[in-house]
């Protein structure tokens, strides 16, 4: 879960990270008009009004942040997974397609076929063919790693 959301849980991270340094700020700097210096652990868990309000404008905007970086990178991530969809479908359909063709041609060179069994193989190379000429055509351009298209575009 981390690792899909990783964006948002680093923003979150960001976020209370610059809540522990404006706590330790408030710790170190004199504060004129009260009594006694709060502790870090005081001030870090129970802040006053104005720095609880600051300190949830961190949170907030951290997050808000991760947010929309996610959104961005959730697109990156479906095309780089259809893109390795697109892959693996290219790669299991033109190796059994070229050995049909393959097949095909040989049954064919041989000559022993005659009459129905002729016209099988005949059929068979034609869409063995289509087959393969269409995982051919099908790929991945390098140029725009997020776009598919046929060859000839």
């Amino acid at each position: 879960m981390i690792r899909r959301y990783k964006e948002i849980f680093f923003s979150l991270l960001l976020g209370l990270v610059m809540w522990a340094a404006d706590a330790v700020m408030h710790v170190r700097m004199p504060m004129d008009g009260r009594e006694r210096q709060p502790s870090f652990a005081e001030e870090l868990l129970f802040p006053d009004g104005p720095q609880l309000i600051t300190r949830l404008l961190f949170a907030g905007f951290a997050l808000l942040l991760g947010w929309i970086l996610w959104r961005g990178n959730r697109r990156v991530r479906e095309a780089r997974e259809l893109e390795r969809r697109v892959a693996l479908f290219h790669r299991r359909i033109i190796n059994p397609a070229t050995l049909i063709l393959d097949d095909c041609n040989t049954l064919l060179r041989n000559g022993g076929l005659a009459g129905e069994t002729l016209e099988i193989v005949k059929a068979m190379r034609k869409h063995a063919r289509q087959i393969d000429d269409f995982a051919k055509d099908l790929r991945v351009k390098r140029d725009e790693p997020n776009q598919l298209a046929p060859d000839g575009v």
